[in-house]
């Protein structure tokens, strides 16, 4: 199924727990930034279904060769609200292989959703890798409750950053869009993130354009200078935050802890049950995760999904390139 057809959406209105991450407006502007054919296969009995949305990318060097893997954020499979039987997980593993193999897939790639149960509808697909945690905020709690669970220095700075004058509004829709933007990208040098991370304005004006008020985007300003912002997406109960980026002259006053408060606040009072902060960078336990740790004691378990389809290819495509870790090795 396709990002245009009208069967994915529709399909959705039957599923279960499921994320802003599976919608096919999310796979179309991923599509529109040049990363893959978005591609959504579907297993179903009559009574239930799972489903599963993929990226299929090209393979330079292997003409009408592609290679699977997810959007930017996490995916993985979803089912119906009906029950699943093992019958159907078995159908599932095999017209999927078949599917891959059809469109002439090398390997798969997907980074799994920490809140959703996955793993069981992967079973001998593959391999399953726990890469690290993730933290989440439970916005089911009493407000009071959710700031006890701060870690004491975060409460602290809360407190400086009001007394120095520092404020966040958070508004759904895309806000001051194009300042966030242009504070990304500066964040982004500083912190000499990689070239895939420098999205550019056009792919933050179609994830607006297709998200609507589903985006949200907190500013923290002092002195009416923009020194902070997030960008967070919620779908159903379920709240992401996306991206962030500070002012390089604001880093020591932490405006970000403002920025994810606020939200917190913002997305209670929406309706939502979870804001979910991700993890660190290549879901290691560093500066970035133990930042997002001082919010709430949750923790996920992250896991990404390899599965190399056609062995022969995978060898002949990864002969000569460097030994490391990276998946799949010829894109390494």
């Amino acid at each position: 199924m396709r990002s245009e057809d009208a069967g994915w959406a529709e399909l959705l209105a039957t599923a279960g727990p499921h994320d802003v991450y599976h919608l096919p407006g999310y796979h179309r502007v991923a599509e529109a930034s040049g990363w893959g054919e978005a591609w959504l296969h579907v297993a179903g009995d009559g009574r239930g279904w799972i489903a599963l949305p993929l990226l299929l990318r090209p393979i330079e060097d292997a003409p009408g060769r592609t290679d699977a893997t997810s959007v930017y954020g996490y995916a993985g499979p979803i089912t119906s609200a009906a029950p699943v039987d093992p019958d159907l997980v078995a159908d599932f593993g095999r017209t999927l292989r078949e599917g891959l193999v059809e469109r002439g897939a090398v390997t798969l790639f997907a980074r799994l959703h920490p809140l959703l149960e996955q793993p069981q509808f992967l079973t001998g697909l593959g391999v399953l890798e726990r890469l690290g945690d993730t933290v989440s905020i439970d916005l089911r709690q009493p407000p009071e409750a959710q700031l006890a669970a701060y870690r004491s220095n975060h409460r602290r700075d809360l407190a400086r950053l009001e007394r120095k004058g520092y404020r966040t509004t958070v508004i759904d829709g895309a806000g001051e869009l194009e300042a966030f933007v242009a504070l990304y990208h500066e964040n982004m040098r500083r912190v000499h993130a990689g070239p895939q991370y420098f999205f550019d304005a056009a792919y933050f004006g179609r994830l607006a354009e297709t998200l609507g008020p589903s985006l949200t985007l907190a500013s923290c300003h002092q002195d009416e200078q923009l020194v902070g912002a997030g960008l967070f997406m919620r779908h159903g109960p379920l709240a992401q935050y996306h991206l962030g980026a500070v002012c390089d002259r604001h880093v020591a006053a932490a405006p970000a802890k403002q920025l994810i408060d606020a939200a917190r606040r913002h997305f209670q009072a929406a309706g939502a049950e979870v804001l979910h902060l991700g993890g660190g960078r290549g879901a290691s336990e560093d500066s970035l995760f133990h930042f997002k740790a001082g919010f709430s004691p949750r923790r996920h378990t992250f896991r990404v999904w390899r599965w190399i389809i056609d062995a022969s290819a995978y060898a002949t495509l990864a002969e000569g390139k460097p030994a490391t870790d990276f998946f799949p090795a010829y894109r390494g």
